[in-house]
């Protein structure tokens, strides 16, 4: 049986409720859907009282925000290390001379 809060969150995904908050973070695209699927297991990752909390207070998007926010800029983020700075890394070796 899923939870309250599996459920809150399967809606805000499928609104792009997610997406929307990680696009105001990431202007690039590729890297904002790796983020929006980075933040979406995050946030499954929270207990149920908390996003069932955070949904009745009408904070669920400004949470989801702070979240895309903290994974996008931290360089000791899951997400910095996996995408960003590969990124960073493969542009870095593009302009070495062979």
């Amino acid at each position: 049986m899923e939870s309250v809060g599996f459920d809150i969150l399967k809606i805000a995904y499928a609104k792009g409720e997610i997406k929307a908050e990680c696009r105001k973070v990431c202007p690039d695209k590729f890297l904002c859907d790796d983020l929006t699927q980075e933040v979406t297991l995050i946030m499954m990752s929270k207990p149920d009282e908390v996003l069932v909390g955070l949904y009745e207070r009408g904070e669920l998007t400004k949470y989801i925000y702070k979240v895309a926010k903290n994974q996008y800029n931290s360089v000791t983020s899951p997400f910095f290390k996996q995408y960003k700075d590969f990124q960073r890394r493969s542009n870095d070796g593009d302009r070495k001379e062979i």
